[in-house]
This record gives structure tokens, C-alpha cells and sequence, in this order.
């Protein structure tokens, strides 16, 4: 309703400032397209907007000055120049007013471009080609904006390509697993007790080494809800974090056992400011571990082995960085 009668008015306002000008000018072709866009990027900006100062009253409600100081500084920055914030508790709202100015912007031009061709069509020379060089101007005066609304809409789109990538990747390894596990089952069943620590080995080796090579061209991100930070016991500068499974990998988490808690290096004044709600995100290569060592990763998969027992085949990430950020709890 509202944004009718919006749309209305400033349609209205464009005839009634349109009717002083000289005869020989007429009103602007395509004033109609362009009050539409900055309608529609005027209450995609709004939402935005209204999204921050959300952010901003939960943090002052959890007293968090480090995460309310960035908030307002981002808010002042997306308010004077148009920068948008790169938070990944905002980024559903800055998909939203990206993917609202992409759609503007491409209907702006058809409609501009239609409105153009019919006036050439018509005969009406001069003005489609005013038409033509307005609309020029305008994607001119608008470009800053739509650079920065295609690259928050490709990183979104990256986003969503990360997670669909870990996902599909560790569903491949699930189906390698099994087969691991009905290989080694084949191998104690079938060789002698002499021969099967060798080939055991082998099929190991060439299991991981299979995987691996395929892994190592891999980047994945990958962002914990943490629940809560602990010092560890008899040190003064390491930390448990004690985290929720990743949020890229929801769809499978209950297909791997997945380890709980990160023990990190922090200064208490870095742990003192890592709240439960918060995020932990881990960047790395991933590599596929395997049964008989000592080390488990983010992701473990219970294989059988024999019989009598089994063990573990694993995910971790290597070389990696990470991160924290403020969240919702």
C-alpha cells in the first residue's frame, strides 16, 4: 500500500514538474523506470538499515562495545558512501538489498531500452536518443553502487558454492569409507594372517592418497557457533573452544561424529572477549586421515575393520587460519 501510493506521488510529482518545461522538451522517456529503481533501492536500503540497528540492540542488550563500536561504524559508512557491511550475521540482509539492486538495475535498463526503441520506431528521433544517453548517465551515476551490489551478490553466491562443495565432497568420502571398510573386511577374510598387515597398508595408503589429491586443491571456510571458552588446565595462554557443529555442513552432521571443542593459543584479552553465540571460523585445505593414527579430525567416520572392532576415518584442515566474529546466541 504504502509503497503504491509512494510510486504514485513521485510519478505525479515527475508529470506536474514536467508541465513547466518548453513544449519542444516534453517530459523525460524514461523518468517512470527510474523513479521505479530508486523506489525499490530506497526500501532495500531501508531494510538494510532496519537489519544493523537490530544487530546493534542485541549487542548493547549483551553490553558487547568491541561488536556495537563496528556495527555503527558500518552503519555510517554503508549511511555517507554506500559501503556494505561485511558481516556474515548480516549477510542474508546484504544478499537481500544486492540481489533488490541487481533486479532494478536490469529491469531499469529493458524498460529504458523498450521506451527507447518505440519512440525510435515512431519516428520521435531526438528523443530516444535523449532517451539513450539519459539512461547512459544514469548507470554512470550508479555504477560505484552496482559494483558493490554484483560483488556482494558473488559472494554470496561463493558462500553458498563453499557450502555445497563440503558438503558434496564429504558425502563422496562417506561412500569411500564403506568401501574402504568392505575392502579391509575382504582382505582378512580372504588372505592369510601373514599377508594382510602389507595389503591392509597398501589399500590405506592408496584410499588416502586418492582422496587427497583431489582435497589439496580444495579451500573450504567453515564457521562454528561457539557455546562456550574455557582456559585449559595448567596453562596461562591456551583456550577450549567449545563449539557446534559448522553451519555449512547442517544437512550431514548426523552422518559424522564431529569433534566438540578447538584448543587454541589466545591472550586472555582476546578470550575475554569471545562470548557463547559467537563464531568460529576456521579457513584451510581439508585432508582426509585414516585408521591406526593418533589423530582425529573435525569429521570422523566409524569404519568397520573386523569383527571383532573398528576405528575411524577423518576430515581435519590443514594450514588453516581462523577467525572470530560476534553472533547471536
Amino acid at each position: 500500500m504504502i509503497r503504491s501510493f509512494l510510486l504514485h506521488a513521485a510519478v505525479c510529482l515527475a508529470v506536474i514538474s514536467t508541465s513547466f518545461c518548453r513544449a519542444d522538451d516534453g517530459p523525460s522517456a524514461i523518468e517512470l523506470p527510474k523513479l521505479k529503481f530508486k523506489l525499490a533501492v530506497a526500501e532495500a536500503r531501508e531494510a538494510l538499515l532496519a537489519a544493523i540497528d537490530d544487530e546493534l540492540a542485541h549487542f548493547v542488550d549483551k553490553e558487547n562495545l568491541t561488536a556495537v563500536g563496528e556495527l555503527l561504524k558500518a552503519k555510517q559508512k554503508f549511511r555517507e558512501f554506500g559501503e556494505l557491511p561485511n558481516r556474515d550475521s548480516l549477510t542474508p540482509s546484504v544478499t537481500k538489498y544486492a540481489e533488490t539492486f541487481k533486479a532494478a538495475r536490469e529491469k531499469l535498463v529493458v524498460e529504458a531500452e523498450v521506451l527507447a526503441n518505440q519512440l525510435a520506431e515512431e519516428g520521435n528521433v531526438t528523443k530516444s536518443r535523449n532517451a539513450t544517453q539519459e539512461l547512459t548517465t544514469f548507470l554512470a551515476a550508479i555504477r560505484v553502487e552496482g559494483v558493490r551490489a554484483n560483488a556482494a551478490h558473488s559472494k554470496a553466491s561463493l558462500d553458498k558454492t563453499n557450502a555445497e562443495l563440503i558438503t558434496s565432497t564429504l558425502q563422496e568420502i562417506l561412500t569411500v569409507c564403506a568401501d574402504y571398510s568392505t575392502a579391509i573386511l575382504e582382505i582378512k577374510e580372504s588372505e592369510t594372517t601373514a599377508e594382510q598387515p602389507k595389503l591392509i597398508s597398501e589399500q590405506t595408503e592408496k584410499v588416502l592418497a586418492d582422496v587427497n589429491r583431489k582435497l589439496k586443491s580444495q579451500k573450504w571456510t567453515l564457521r562454528f557457533p561457539i557455546r562456550d571458552v574455557q582456559p585449559k588446565a595448567n596453562s596461562t595462554n591456551q583456550y577450549d573452544i567449545y563449539v557446534e557443529p559448522p553451519l555449512e555442513t547442517a544437512s550431514i552432521n548426523s552422518e559424522w561424529s564431529l569433534g566438540q571443542k578447538v584448543t587454541l593459543t589466545l591472550t586472555k584479552e582476546k578470550a575475554s572477549r569471545i562470548k557463547a553465540g559467537d563464531v568460529l571460523k576456521v579457513f584451510g585445505t581439508p585432508q582426509m586421515g585414516g585408521p591406526y593414527s593418533l589423530t582425529y579430525g573435525i569429521f570422523s567416520r566409524r569404519v568397520k575393520l573386523d569383527k571383532y572392532g573398528d576405528d575411524y576415518m577423518y576430515v581435519l584442515i590443514v594450514n588453516s587460519k581462523i577467525d572470530f566474529e560476534p553472533g547471536k546466541p
